[in-house]
């Protein structure tokens, strides 16, 4: 039966494990921080669809929580590469997987990264990993795949999405292709490692630029008290154009991340980039301003949505808990609701059910389009509000 080791199980490396072991392979799974281990063993409460069904299919049987990394000869890495205060790509946690991997590395073992990194790490690590073993690096199959899935779908993206893979050699890559066709039914389609490296960049990064057209079409459609919706539906009959909606902000571990990966390293030719990035990190304190225009200090406001996108969790970069903190800031008295959350405060603020928080509040702030019953909407509807998705 074929091994592998994957290492870090979060909002990627998790899911992947279970896939690789639903298919037959054997997979140990690796994780520094305990809470994420406690999580899986006890089989936490996921609202990712699916995932702790699936969980429950391969946990003890073809998946393995192990204390430190298994030596089976194929290693990914999934672990998480965030920004440092400055935008500046952190790498610290990538790093330390590899000081661990080396010491048990073993000519013709397989290393793939799926961790978001910057162009030109991958050149770095591998020169990390040459001056810590002792036989020559060219016989290590090394590769970046990075990853590419949307939470809320991500079994069926790990299925269906088209796998780049970026290899030192060919035979690495066809090792690594063979790997992921047990889990992907589509190509998987060969490149560099240095454009493997840009492909997640520019990608989200182009996301960030159309989302960030949609924002800034919002702020000016509120300057001159025109419904944004609306004149973007109008827009799009155009067989050439599809505006998107636009939103609260743009929060999460990748879209609004990944293009800093970008201009911290290549201000010269990222300004278009640049620019989006602030329009979006911009929204939220523009809609606390429209708030602070509309709405007395005395009164309460409810904050709808603090998941970073619709019908998930997770709260990574959100808009959302971005207001909340901003309103505080400014004087006002806010409650939130995160209907996808069960916990009860984020901060010193109550997550209240979503009936509390509707009888609770003077003015309601819609951060994301979450599926609600049609007489809590109407609910929501009758109070005054700011609706910066489209909600209504």
């Amino acid at each position: 039966m074929e091994q592998i080791t994957i290492i870090g199980l979060g909002y990627v490396g998790l899911p992947l494990a279970i896939s690789f072991a639903m298919n037959g392979i054997k997979v140990y799974g690796y994780d520094i921080s305990k809470d994420v281990i406690k999580n899986i063993s006890h089989e936490k409460q996921f609202t990712e669809p699916n995932l702790l069904k699936n969980l429950d299919s391969v946990l003890g049987k073809f998946l393995f929580i192990s204390k430190e990394i298994e030596p089976t000869g194929t290693y990914i890495v999934c672990v998480q590469t965030p920004l440092t205060n400055q935008n500046e790509e952190d790498v610290s946690y990538i790093y330390g997987v590899i000081d661990e991997l080396c010491p048990i590395l073993r000519p013709d073992d397989l290393i793939v990264i799926e961790s978001t990194i910057g162009a030109g790490t991958n050149q770095n690590l591998l020169q990390k990993i040459a001056a810590k073993i002792k036989f020559p690096i060219e016989t290590i199959s090394y590769a970046y795949c990075p990853e590419s899935i949307y939470p809320g779908n991500i079994f069926d993206e790990l299925k269906f999405n088209t796998r780049i893979i970026g290899a030192n050699n060919q035979k690495s890559f066809e090792r690594v292709q063979r790997l992921y066709e047990t889990i992907n039914e589509k190509p998987i389609l060969k490149t560099t490692i240095k454009s493997a490296e840009l492909l997640k960049l520019i990608q989200n990064a182009y996301r960030d630029i159309e989302i960030a057209f949609a924002n800034e079409l919002s702020m000016l459609c509120a300057n001159l008290e025109i419904d944004v919706f609306e004149l973007i539906r109008l827009a799009n009959t155009h067989p050439r154009i599809k505006i998107l909606q636009p939103g609260s902000g743009v929060g999460g571990h990748c879209i609004a991340v990944d293009p800093y990966f970008l201009i911290y390293k290549y201000p010269k030719f990222t300004n278009l980039s640049k620019t989006a990035r602030e329009i979006n990190a911009y929204k939220p304190y523009f809609i606390c301003d429209q708030v602070e225009r509309l709405v007395k200090k005395t009164s309460t406001i409810g904050v709808f949505g603090l998941s970073y996108k619709p019908n998930i969790e997770d709260t990574r970069g959100s808009s959302g808990l971005i207001i909340v903190n901003e309103l505080l800031n400014r004087g006002y008295h806010v409650v939130a609701c995160e209907p996808n959350i069960s916990h009860v405060k984020f901060g010193e603020i109550e997550n209240l059910p979503i009936q509390a928080f509707l009888s609770n509040i003077d003015f309601l702030v819609v951060c994301q389009k979450h599926n609600v019953s049609e007489e809590v909407r109407k609910t929501m509807k009758s109070i005054p509000n700011f609706d910066a998705v489209g909600m209504f």
